[in-house]
């Protein structure tokens, strides 16, 4: 199916029936894209439009309306990406009406800052127009990348949520990768991931498993792409920093028979000591906000010599962004705005108060993407890291051969192998430091 959308010169998208407020919906999105300047179209935010129409606008029945088209079931299907993703041109229609996607797309963006994230299709329409950026660019849609993207998407069979993006991906035309419905769901996810291994040499694949799985029988180190992501942003996949934690080294796995064991190479790193609360939502609230940042402070003095404040910072925002000194100057900004919440309690007009409130509205949104659904931890040795939920004290903290990020393992005493429990950030141990002295490498077990 991919090659016969990426041959047709136009695709219309039919994503259903027109209902009585589509039409009012319609016309005022015209107006907020005529009213704004072209060059502009495609940093526009939910503050612009506020400057143009006024406060008001959000609560109308036109924006309402404008919403309630991305409640329909077509932005969520995984088989509807390569139909938008590699169109040269897609129109979207919906009953007599006709929306060119572009249009569709700087609307979602909009309506995707304001934070209301039961939107969800807000993020998957999002999701495919990265893909068709890359499509248009020609540039490389690796599948353990677009598993990662598209992992909130929605299917009948699960097995289609991998079999579906086969014909986007540029690097899935082995034979071994082609559609297999007699395999059961879990042979499926377990045989993927280990072509991916081998194939890549790189364990990048992993850091999307994470425990609770809806699947029984799946091995702890599987994925299951059958969910969406309890996080919002896998570190491994997503961030714009590629992360090197165990350096240039390669993956070097073997597995059972039974798929049910991966045997991996790599370090024993640290432990984990204390445990934060998980942030559960985009809300930070003020105890968890006061309980993490005593953490960062009962790590000092802290092994890279960076006082606590810059620890905290870099991992609340799992260190994002591009790498160079202005990009930590400017977090670092942000960060400080952001800590400034007394500007929100005062009836003194504050200079530049638009841009103060900007820069707290985006160091919370990348805090929000990073820490939700993630908890704070410190280890023995003193460092701070960001891990999912189910982190537990005693937990290993473990450096293997071609992973970008470290990874818990929680040994099973009893049967002498580990449960993979997920990825982690740890600030000062993302760039290859685990592996640059001499270190005790062993085999790892992990079913």
């Amino acid at each position: 199916m991919g090659s016969i959308y990426q041959s047709a010169k136009r695709v219309v998208v039919w994503i259903g029936e027109e209902d009585e407020t589509t039409g009012i919906g319609l016309i005022l999105l015209s107006e907020l894209l005529a009213a704004l300047p072209v060059d502009r179209v495609r940093k526009i935010g939910i503050s612009d439009i506020i400057a143009k129409f006024g406060p008001t606008v959000q609560s109308s029945k036109a924006w309402e309306a404008l919403r309630e088209l991305f409640t329909r079931p077509w932005f969520r299907r995984v088989w509807v990406i390569q139909e938008a993703a590699l169109a040269a041109r897609s129109t979207v229609r919906c009953g007599s009406y006709e929306i060119p996607w572009t249009d569709l797309v700087d609307l979602c963006q909009v309506q995707a800052g304001e934070g209301q994230r039961e939107y969800e299709a807000h993020e998957t329409m999002l999701a495919i127009e990265a893909i068709r950026e890359r499509y248009n660019l020609g540039l490389e849609r690796p599948l353990v990348e677009l598993l990662s993207m598209s992992v909130d998407f929605k299917s009948t069979d699960p097995r289609d949520k991998l079999f579906g993006l086969l014909g986007v991906a540029t690097d899935a035309q082995e034979p071994d990768l082609l559609p297999d419905y007699s395999l059961s769901v879990q042979d499926v996810y377990a045989k993927v991931t280990r072509i991916l291994v081998l194939r890549d040499k790189s364990l990048a694949v992993l850091c999307d498993a994470r425990n609770p799985k809806r699947l029984a029988g799946l091995p702890t180190w599987t994925p299951d792409w059958s969910i969406p992501h309890a996080v919002q942003t896998p570190l491994a996949s997503r961030s714009r920093r590629k992360y090197m934690a165990a350096g240039n080294t390669e993956a070097n796995a073997y597995f059972s028979k039974t798929l049910r064991t991966i045997f991996l190479k790599g370090v024993a790193v640290d432990t984990i000591s204390t445990l934060g609360n998980v942030l559960p939502t985009d809300y930070f609230s003020d105890d968890i906000h006061t309980q993490w940042k005593r953490m960062a402070q009962s790590v000092q003095p802290y092994p890279t010599g960076e006082d606590y404040e810059t620890v905290y910072w870099r991992t609340l925002l799992a260190d994002s962004g591009r790498n160079g000194v202005e990009s930590d100057r400017y977090n670092q900004t942000l960060y400080e705005t952001w800590q400034n919440n007394e500007v929100l309690h005062t009836s003194v007009p504050i200079p530049n108060i638009d841009v103060i409130n900007a820069r707290r509205t985006e160091f919370h949104t990348i805090k929000t993407r990073f820490c939700t659904g993630r908890r704070l931890f410190t280890t023995e040795k003193g460092y701070l890291g960001l891990g999912p939920a189910d982190a537990r004290e005693r937990t290993l903290i473990c450096v293997l051969h071609g992973g970008p990020v470290p990874l818990l393992l929680h040994k099973n005493t009893r049967h002498q192998y580990y449960n993979f429990i997920g990825e982690c950030f740890i600030h000062g141990l993302m760039n290859g430091e685990a592996l640059r002295s001499d270190v005790d490498v062993r085999t790892f077990a992990i079913r």
